[in-house]
């Protein structure tokens, strides 16, 4: 009997949209870090770092790991105009 291929397991990959990005500066504003962020949101930490840079957080504050500065420089309506 012939055996037939494997179906490919699709990922699955959620888009952040402008509430998400809204709770990500509610809870950047409350001192949450990356990781518990992006728990919460059901994505990979390295999307909640592309999406700090997209709004406005510059590379070399999230190279430094300065969680303090994210809040103020994190905007959702920059964010979402970026995309």
């Amino acid at each position: 009997m012939a055996q037939e291929p494997e179906q490919k397991k699709k990922r699955k990959y959620k888009r952040i949209n402008y509430t998400d990005r809204k709770k990500i500066k509610g809870m950047l504003d409350v001192g949450c870090n990356v990781e518990f962020i992006a728990y919460s949101i059901g994505v990979n930490r390295a999307t909640i770092y592309r999406e700090l840079e997209r709004g406005g957080v510059k590379k070399d504050v999230l190279k430094q790991h300065r969680y303090d500065r994210y809040k103020d420089l994190y905007d959702p309506d920059t964010a979402q105009k970026a995309i």
